[in-house]
């Protein structure tokens, strides 16, 4: 673990009272290099939070991709500073088991025998 990671698992558990006893427990045991990070819940693996570049890689889609499920109100991500923002490990993991994203806008094509015809328009689902 570096320096910087230490400094913020330190300062975490100083300011922030919404550790439980075994959450802390758990915490010290990673700086003290005692354990590797697991889950022993599923309400500890629904916390985690993933950056955008994470999700896109578990759903196998670009950032822009994850950008517009953000704006189609597909995922919630969580602000965790200003303009920082992570998503939920279970919330990708969901959509990943469903079979992966559809995006709201479909492409519509009509051919009149010369030339081919595009139309954006929103599915109706």
């Amino acid at each position: 673990m570096n320096a910087t990671s230490r400094t913020t698992l330190i300062a975490m558990l100083t300011t922030d009272l919404a550790f439980s006893t075994a959450e802390r427990q758990t915490v010290l045991q990673l700086i003290n290099g005692e354990t590797q990070c697991g889950f022993t819940s599923p309400e500890a693996a629904a916390r985690l939070l993933v950056p955008q570049k994470s999700a896109a890689e578990l759903l196998s889609v670009s950032r822009v991709t994850i950008w517009r499920m953000k704006r189609d109100g597909r995922l919630n991500p969580v602000e965790i500073l200003p303009g920082t923002w992570r998503y939920r490990y279970s919330e990708i993991a969901e959509i990943a088991r469903g079979g992966g994203y559809r995006p709201r806008i479909e492409i519509e094509t009509c051919f009149d025998g010369k030339n081919a015809n595009y139309s954006r328009h929103k599915s109706h689902e």
